[in-house]
């Protein structure tokens, strides 16, 4: 699926952050935690993704936006299913947080925070009981938090909404 994700999601990679991505059809082959493909980490036992990191720390960032990757983020990544981290935040994606991303019943922290999303944060998230840490900040997401949301969150401990477009 992480395939799927780079051909259907990345318009744009200037840094080649994912040249490490190949053909090979699962990054967690090797049957480590570590995975040859930049920014995956894979459970041993399993052989599943658990994380996605692909954040570029502030100090690492070029001013030009040189190794920023750009494109939109796909449902795709609802596949998947093991995953308990998903980073991507700092870079240049538009659209929608797809709908899809709350259906990870295991995903326990979401950073896409800076990623110039718009629209709605999905309901779905608001429902999730195993995410404790969501930051959706610095982007242009709009509409308002649902009522109860904060009584319906069952592990959230970091919430992060700061400058966006909310009611």
């Amino acid at each position: 699926w992480l395939l799927s994700f780079k051909a259907s999601m990345i318009y744009s990679d200037p840094s080649n952050l994912l040249g490490s991505w190949n053909t090979s059809p699962n990054p967690c082959s090797n049957s480590s935690s570590s995975s040859s493909w930049f920014g995956v980490s894979c459970d041993p036992i399993s052989s599943r993704v658990v994380s996605l990191n692909l954040t570029i720390p502030s100090q690492g960032r070029q001013p030009n936006g040189f190794n920023i990757l750009s494109g939109t983020l796909s449902p795709s990544l609802a596949h998947l299913t093991h995953l308990r981290t998903l980073s991507l935040a700092h870079h240049a994606f538009s659209g929608h947080i797809p709908p899809q991303l709350g259906s990870l019943n295991s995903l326990q922290i979401l950073e896409l925070q800076g990623c110039n999303l718009s629209g709605s944060i999905p309901h779905s998230l608001f429902l999730s009981l195993s995410l404790h840490f969501l930051n959706l900040s610095h982007n242009s997401l709009s509409d308002s938090i649902p009522p109860g949301f904060l009584n319906s969150t069952g592990a959230l401990a970091v919430l992060d909404l700061s400058n966006n477009l909310l009611s």
